[in-house]
């Protein structure tokens, strides 16, 4: 689709409705365009959206090359083993995200790693879990 943006993508979903009337879809798995959820959340507020593991980890490892990690992921064995670990949250239920996400930067290896790490994980946090704030995150 050549115009990413939220009117494009009600207009696609509409025709589709349209087309299908008894559509009512009960979960979806997307990838991570904020345009098209808003868009599909308009149109169908009570579906479950998941994200795709496969365009999260696409995201994850565009950033870690980003952060000039991609040689070091690439030879260092252990090193990737820790990186993939926060992409393995995923599988972790909802409710115990948070904790095991700390659990993760404040291990021996994040935590002597940190200089190196800390642009990752920070955008890892900012992106995907989200920072405290005053009521909680």
């Amino acid at each position: 689709m050549c115009n990413k943006n939220e009117n494009s993508y009600s207009e696609v979903l509409n025709q589709i409705n349209i087309l299908k009337s008894n559509l009512r879809p009960k979960a979806i798995v997307i990838d991570f365009e904020q345009a098209f959820i808003k868009s599909f959340k308009e149109l169908y507020t009570d579906v479950k959206i998941h994200g795709c593991f496969f365009h999260f980890t696409q995201c994850l490892w565009r950033k870690l090359q980003s952060c000039g990690l991609k040689n070091r992921y690439s030879t260092d064995a252990i090193f990737a083993h820790e990186i993939k670990k926060l992409s393995a949250l995923a599988f972790v239920p909802v409710d115990n995200v948070i904790s095991a996400f700390e659990e993760l930067i404040n291990s021996n290896y994040y935590v002597d790693n940190e200089e190196e790490l800390r642009t990752f994980v920070d955008y890892f946090e900012d992106t995907w879990i989200g920072r405290p704030t005053r009521g909680g995150r």
